[in-house]
């Protein structure tokens, strides 16, 4: 009777049994048996219903990995929610649509928006905002700001940086309607001026050059327009500068001039405003566009100069005066009247720098803005091709863009429009090909930013050497003019410190840092770099380490700047006291070598002094 006790629905027992329970010690099994039991039921409905018991066996602290899983599950369920509620009230509209009007199945899909880290929304909407017009009401609600009233609105922060006023007028041939500049940039006004203003700096040194030259002789043996490539390599740097740095709003192509923008107050690393956050596409492609700038002005004076001289030639042929021909005479291009050279290159070199840019930042949000529209201004100056293009939209990784990315051609005006996946497959133009047979100017069959260069195929074409000119040809001073600067702070340096220890220093010292030369354009100085002189004796090293401070300062404050045609290498100069000179070049930007001359020979500075003057 006993024995069916645990099996038997009740027991009569006589009041004389005593029935003891004792408990069970044996070792191969568990005490816990229903708990565990409980526990191994708990985890398999779980994981058949979650697909993971993390967010279910949590305990009172939990790691990075926890958290992420429980919101994940929490969207999940939310989803799953969303659905069958969609679900259900699609039902019920369907049947209340079937009774009332038709048989039609109404479908209801309900959804939440993805949150986005504010950090991370702050970042997209910085680069977003560099690529398209944004509202400023979308700030305003966003970020749940106050929007002020309208007798106290503050200028946003590009309009606090002081802008200096225009070095150059507009190059406008007419006034832009105001639909076309499209509000992207609000640190720096458009103006419109007549054609007859338009640069007055590099047409006033044109015309001073011409007044030098009093007879055929003098054309014939008329030297290097020194001055004049100066001044216009200057501003065209400036303007490519100024536009990569989103001072140019798309479709303003013949009414943007360049802009004597003080970059020190704005937009330059350790400034009181805030940085730029340079990456080493920027300074690769700024660079190579700086270079590009000079031998595109030095290029231009070079034949424009040999042009006068075969006119010259020609009217001394032909019998016509001297005094006669100089009151027409004119570097073609360069006149005030009419100044096609700088109005076109100026035009080319702004669009292709900004569109750089553009193109960079796409591919840091192209996750969430993966196709580009092609737009061109559909006027009566489009080109027939670019209106083909016109509304095309393809993905940012697609060969296309590697060759006809915008500006496909001298003065052209196209832009392109980043999309959200969900809006391009909307646009009716969604699908449309390019035509394979149509092409644009074979010189601009580029991509500015991955080809980092502006003007491609033509200056290719162009014999660049006759254009490079020695410290002489440039009537630049004497070496020795210079004044010596005094010397940095030594770097300390170890006693008896070998030559693992003296890299190290160096390396150190390099750090991957970024910094702006007078011009503002940034150089990288890579700390790799200090490999290359392992192969250095230890002397050697020891020396360059010593006068390693010298480098930022010959960077911010050279004696001169050379871009080295051949080497396609910018190399800053300085002359310090005890007729020391130091060099450091760069190359597409970034630091590659460091010298230090204690005795400067004539033939050697002077050897190093050619090429392209980029200043000082």
């Amino acid at each position: 009777m006993v024995k069916n006790l645990g099996t038997d629905l009740a027991a009569m027992i006589s009041e004389n049994t005593a029935i003891e329970f004792v408990e069970h010690k044996s070792v191969s099994a568990s005490s816990d048996l229903y708990h565990n039991l409980l526990k191994f039921c708990r985890e398999s409905v779980t994981k058949r219903i979650l697909g993971q018991v993390l967010t279910t066996t949590s305990q009172a602290t939990g790691s990075y990995a926890q958290a992420k899983v429980h919101e994940m599950v929490r969207q999940d369920i939310l989803a799953g929610d969303l659905r069958d509620a969609g679900l259900y009230i699609s039902n019920i509209c369907t049947l209340l649509n079937q009774i009332n009007f038709n048989q039609d199945k109404i479908s209801v899909k309900l959804m939440v928006n993805d949150k986005i880290d504010l950090e991370k929304r702050i970042d997209i909407d910085t680069k977003l905002s560099a690529l398209v017009p944004v509202d400023p009401d979308y700030y305003y609600n966003t970020y749940n700001i106050p929007k002020p009233a309208k007798t106290n609105v503050v200028n946003n922060v590009g309009a606090t940086l002081a802008v200096a006023p225009l070095a150059v007028a507009p190059l406008a041939v007419a006034p832009l309607a105001v639909d076309q500049l499209k509000p992207h940039n609000s640190k720096f006004n458009i103006q419109n001026s007549q054609l007859s203003t338009s640069l007055p700096d590099i047409t006033e040194i044109h015309d001073e050059y011409i007044a030098t030259l009093n007879s055929y002789e003098d054309i014939q043996n008329a030297p290097f327009p020194d001055k004049l490539y100066k001044e216009y390599a200057r501003q065209l740097s400036e303007a490519i500068l100024n536009a990569y740095m989103g001072d140019h709003p798309v479709g303003a192509t013949l009414a943007v001039a360049p802009l004597a923008v003080d970059h020190s107050k704005f937009n330059i690393q350790n400034s009181q405003l805030f940085e730029t956050d340079w990456s080493l596409l920027d300074i690769k492609a700024l660079n190579a566009f700086r270079a590009e700038a000079f031998e595109v002005a030095g290029v231009t004076c070079q034949e424009t100069l040999q042009m006068l001289k075969k006119e010259a030639e020609k009217a001394f042929t032909d019998g016509i005066t001297f005094a006669d021909w100089r009151n027409n005479v004119k570097l073609k291009g360069f006149s005030a009247d009419n100044p096609y050279h700088l109005r076109t290159n100026f035009n080319t070199a702004i669009n292709n720098a900004y569109l750089a840019r553009q193109w960079n930042d796409l591919q840091e949000i192209k996750d969430f803005f993966p196709y580009l529209k092609y737009t061109a201004v559909m006027d009566d100056r489009v080109r027939e091709e670019h209106a083909e293009w016109n509304g095309l939209i393809l993905h940012v990784d697609d060969d296309f863009w590697k060759t006809n990315y915008p500006p496909n051609g001298w003065n052209c005006r196209c832009s392109v429009t980043p999309m959200p996946e969900k809006e391009a497959k909307q646009d009716p133009d969604f699908g449309k090909k390019p035509d394979p047979y149509t092409t644009t100017d074979p010189n601009f069959r580029k991509n500015s930013a991955l080809d980092n260069s502006i003007w491609g195929k033509w200056l290719d074409k162009k014999d660049v050497g006759k254009a490079v000119k020695s410290a002489d040809e440039l009537n630049l001073p004497q070496w020795k003019e210079y004044t010596e600067a005094d010397q940095p702070d030594p770097i300390p340096i170890p006693n008896n410190a070998d030559k693992k220890t003296l890299l190290d220093i160096m390396k150190n010292y390099l750090n991957d840092r970024i910094i702006n030369d007078p011009n503002n354009f940034p150089v990288f100085l890579d700390k790799s770099k200090s490999e290359k002189f392992e192969r250095y004796s230890r002397d050697d090293i020891e020396k360059r380490v010593k006068y390693m401070a010298c480098i930022d300062d010959t960077i911010q404050n050279p004696t001169e700047i050379w871009l080295d045609y051949n080497q396609k290498r910018i190399r800053y100069l300085k002359k310090y006291s005890q007729n020391i000179l130091v060099i450091a070049d760069f190359h597409n930007g970034q630091f590659d070598y460091f010298n230090i001359i204690t005795e400067v020979t004539n033939t050697y500075i002077e050897k190093q002094r050619a090429g392209f003057y980029l200043g000082r």
